[in-house]
């Protein structure tokens, strides 16, 4: 009897974990969007512009309309896969913001072998670029990699400086060796033709990459036994809260376990007690109002 009361209570508290961690990943983005709205709205009425005014034309532009919204989920699909950048070599504890050098040189690895391939079946053509597409931001974020395990270069600023090398790579070829001649005023490549395109869902405008990154995207990464063995996130002490562990290390410091903010007025005594004050003048300050 008492086993099955104890197991009850233990699912009851799964169950009461699992709902927590759910409303967690909802409430927890839309706070940050609206905090996010409310100090940029700040700056946007310093501005002498309403910005409710703008906020409703940046509502209709991406989600007023059928296009609008085919348009928004469009651009989203690049980003939810160069989200993959940081999420996978997450799993071997490693910090990577510069995701979007990954993004740019799989892209330009993808076209030049489309324009390599020009009479290849769109099949082939499609698995090719996928490969080096895959292959050359794999190597991208590889770099990271062997800069820290080498040379001992933080992965977090390498990857963020190797964005630049990508850009600048870019424009060196579109603006060079793979420019289109007929492009005049927006430097391109030459088209690599519809047919090797990944195409649209049907009844849509949207390419198929939106599923494809909805699919490939990870599950809650705190549940991951690897990120959590490689100390990539920690729990700040005595909180259920989750926060990424400090990439950065220092020869003979002991690095500070993360613990949160302090709540107002939490330190105002031990403050006041280092700078001389007394007991008796602390609770003065107290009912005076002076502080919480």
């Amino acid at each position: 009897m008492a086993i099955a009361i104890g197991e009850k209570l233990a699912a009851r508290a799964a169950l009461g974990d699992r709902l927590r961690q759910a409303a967690e990943s909802i409430v927890i983005p839309i706070l940050a969007l609206i905090a996010a709205m409310i100090l940029f709205g700040i700056f946007v009425a310093l501005s002498r512009v309403n910005p409710f005014d703008l906020y409703a034309v940046m509502y209709r532009g991406a989600f007023g309309t059928w296009f609008s919204w085919q348009n928004t989920l469009t651009r989203a699909a690049p980003l939810i896969l160069t989200a993959l950048c940081t999420a996978l070599p997450a799993q071997l504890g490693m910090v990577i913001i510069g995701g979007e050098g990954a993004f740019v040189m799989g892209g330009l690895a993808a076209t030049a072998t489309a324009l390599a391939l020009p009479g290849a079946p769109p099949l082939v053509v499609q698995l090719a670029m996928a490969a080096s597409g895959m292959a050359a931001g794999g190597f991208w974020i590889a770099l990271s990699g062997g800069l820290r395990h080498y040379r001992g270069v933080n992965e977090t600023i390498s990857s963020l400086l190797l964005v630049y090398i990508a850009l600048a790579i870019l424009n060196h070829l579109v603006e060079g060796p793979m420019r289109d001649p007929a492009s005049l005023n927006k430097p391109s490549t030459r088209e690599i033709g519809a047919a090797n395109m990944i195409g649209a869902i049907p009844g849509t405008d949207i390419h198929w990459g939106l599923v494809f990154g909805i699919v490939a995207a990870p599950g809650d990464i705190r549940q991951d036994a690897q990120v959590l063995a490689a100390g990539h996130l920690v729990r700040v002490a005595d909180e259920d809260l989750w926060t990424i562990n400090s990439p950065i290390e220092l020869a003979g410091q002991q690095k500070v376990p993360p613990r949160r903010a302090p709540a107002v007025g939490e330190h105002s005594d031990q403050v006041l007690r280092e700078a001389g004050y007394g007991e008796s003048e602390i609770r003065a300050l107290r009912q005076a109002g002076a502080i919480g």
